[in-house]
This record gives structure tokens, C-alpha cells and sequence, in this order.
């Protein structure tokens, strides 16, 4: 008696949160991987407003990872030098005087070993995040907007359109032009008064496509767009009639008619006023 084969089960779809969440962590391996996925990173962002096909996605550069580890490896050996060598010393200072209590001297070596921890625990998160920043950074480009994506533990993402973009500049510092890095710095209009307003309104106005090899290049790709957009801080041709709407033309007012109650009307009312004048001047 033969058997008919049974039909093979599909596999248990994952919730979509899971699957969004494995879209970005297949991307990282080892420790970036398990960081990502710990702090839910997001996944890769949707295109900016635009026509199908125009899309075009900028990364940073690979020696961007060098570049953050060298202002990681700076930042962490001075937080060694001013918040853990001092507690290291106080307490081997303690812990070799006479006239110290042991209890006292045993306390001050806790809270130095405490500091160090602390301080490990610091570096190890700090080099998972360098180490993963740059494939969580994305810079989407379209023929009518562009959109950046950015942040480990903080995801920060912003879209701006070519019509409301006033100003684009490429900045480099020095360090970034040892690993031929630049900034291209990305400002909206509206952002005039941004100094008085803080650096948080600073942020709303500005973006950044941070750590890109060829800045120049990118900046007059960007420029291309606005141009070919017809955005050069003005706004589009719907913005402008929003902001221009059209003045009907003033319609002359009709004539008063001749009509003789009116008139009459005038008239009393003219010889009364007259009367009161006269009364009010005796």
C-alpha cells in the first residue's frame, strides 16, 4: 500500500520586528553583531522622498573605523590618567603608611579595583561601538531629498529636501586628513537664528555625511541634484505659490445711487447738527 508523501511544513516565519533586526545583524559578526542586536538597532533606513531609480546610498569610508579608534584610544587614556590613576595612587599610598587603619587601607584598594573595572567595562563597550558605527551609517541620496541615518546606542535620522537646502560645505580636520576623511555639512534654511537657540536646534538644521573619502565629489553630486531639482533655498514651485498666492483684483465699489429719502435724510441730519452748534455756542 503506498503512502501518499505529505506536504513539507513551512518554516515558522519570524515576527517582523526579529526579522528587521536580523536584516541589520547579518550585516556585523562576532561582538558588533551581539551589540546591535542587544540594543535593537534599527534597520536599514527607507529611501528619501524621489523618483524610482534615482537612489544612491554613500558610506563612510573604511578608515573612518581607524579614525574613531584613534579619538577612542585618546579619549580613554586620558580618562585612565585623571579618573583611575588617581584612586590607584591614593591607595597604594594608603595601603603602605603606618599610621593608616588596615580597614581604611583595604576600603581605598576596593574602590581603586572598583575604578579599574569600571573603567574596563568603558573600553570594552567603547570599542564595540566604534567598531559597528560605521555599518550603521547610512547616506541615501534621490533626486528630491536625501535622508542620514547614524548612531549605535542613540540612532539619530533626519531627512532633508533639496528645496528647503541652503547651504552645502565640506569639512576636514586635521586628523581626518591623515586618513583622507571630510565632513560634508548639509544646512536647511530657517536655521539663521540656530547660534541663540542652542546647539540642540543647531541639529535640527544641519546634517552630516561623516567620515566620506571623497567629500568634493560628493558635494557636487548633491549640488547636481539640487540644481537639476530646481532647489536652491527658495523652496519648489508649489512652496512659492503657497507662500505668493495670487491677489484677486480689487473690485471698484458700485456708486451710491440717488436715492432722495437718503439725501433728505443727510440733510436733517446736517440742519440738527447745526442747531446743537448753535446752542452749545450761546
Amino acid at each position: 500500500m503506498s503512502v501518499a508523501p505529505q506536504a513539507a511544513q513551512p518554516p515558522a516565519q519570524q515576527p517582523q520586528s526579529e526579522a528587521r533586526v536580523e536584516a541589520v545583524t547579518e550585516r556585523l559578526t562576532g561582538p558588533g553583531a551581539l551589540l546591535a542586536r542587544l540594543l535593537r538597532v534599527p534597520p536599514e533606513p527607507a529611501p528619501p522622498m524621489g523618483s524610482p531609480g534615482t537612489l544612491r546610498v554613500f558610506r563612510a569610508a573604511p578608515s573612518y573605523v581607524k579614525y574613531r579608534m584613534v579619538g577612542w584610544l585618546i579619549g580613554h587614556m586620558m580618562t585612565f590618567f585623571f579618573f583611575v590613576m588617581g584612586p590607584m595612587v591614593v591607595a597604594l599610598a594608603l595601603a603602605v603608611a603606618d599610621d593608616v587603619e588596615p580597614v581604611a587601607a583595604g576600603l581605598a584598594l576596593v574602590m581603586a579595583g572598583c575604578a579599574v573595572a569600571f573603567w574596563l567595562f568603558l573600553v570594552g563597550m567603547g570599542y564595540l561601538t566604534v567598531r559597528v558605527d560605521r555599518d550603521l551609517r547610512w547616506y541615501m541620496v534621490t533626486d528630491r531629498s536625501l535622508r542620514i541615518r547614524e548612531g549605535v546606542w542613540f540612532v539619530r535620522e533626519m531627512t532633508m529636501t533639496f528645496a528647503n537646502i541652503q547651504n552645502v560645505s565640506v569639512s576636514q580636520g586635521p586628523l581626518q586628513r591623515m586618513f583622507g576623511l571630510a565632513d560634508l555639512v548639509v544646512q536647511t534654511a530657517g536655521g539663521g537664528g540656530v547660534p541663540q537657540q542652542g546647539a540642540a536646534a543647531a541639529s535640527m538644521h544641519m546634517g552630516r555625511f561623516r567620515g566620506i573619502a571623497d567629500a568634493q565629489g560628493v558635494r557636487d553630486f548633491v549640488l547636481a541634484r539640487m540644481k537639476a531639482a530646481g532647489g536652491a533655498g527658495l523652496g519648489d514651485a508649489d512652496q512659492a505659490a503657497l507662500a505668493s498666492p495670487t491677489v484677486a483684483p480689487a473690485v471698484p465699489a458700485a456708486p451710491l445711487g440717488g436715492d432722495d429719502a437718503v439725501l433728505a435724510a443727510l440733510r436733517d441730519l446736517a440742519a440738527e447738527a447745526a442747531r446743537l452748534r448753535g446752542a452749545m455756542g450761546r
